[in-house]
């Protein structure tokens, strides 16, 4: 074997190595602080038209950059929308998503901290206290 090829082999194993252990060491949602929990995610089941996900998440604390940031890392589709609920976890929090308009009912609307939503635009918005 010629020393160019040779040389050329050891760096694309090399570049592997480094692609390989880079993506397993990528920062996740565990790697935030406030221990999030996920307590129900639902998703419609329209699968030829936009892809919503909804999400109901507690927290120890409200984090607003973490919160932010956490609802970045949930799936999104491009034609649909992704909506994350916190609510912290020492308080009342719904168990169950409703499909539909009404994703908890209102007993709950007081206890929601923030309301994490990103649109078919890619828009993010975080809304605090959303329901004051």
């Amino acid at each position: 074997m010629n020393k160019p090829l040779k040389y050329l082999l050891i760096a694309a194993c090399l570049l592997a190595i480094v692609i390989f252990w880079s993506s397993l060491t990528a920062p996740g949602v565990n790697d935030l602080p406030g221990n999030f929990r996920e307590i129900d995610a639902w998703q419609n089941e329209n699968n030829t038209g936009p892809v919503n996900r909804v999400y109901i998440v507690t927290l120890n604390d409200t984090l607003w950059q973490a919160m932010e940031d956490y609802g970045n890392y949930m799936p999104y589709a491009k034609l649909g929308t992704t909506k994350v609920w916190f609510f912290l976890e020492d308080g009342p929090f719904p168990t169950k998503i409703t499909s539909g308009e009404v994703i908890f009912t209102a007993a709950y609307q007081e206890a929601c901290v923030a309301y994490y939503s990103k649109n078919n635009m890619g828009q993010v918005t975080l809304d605090r206290q959303p329901f004051d």
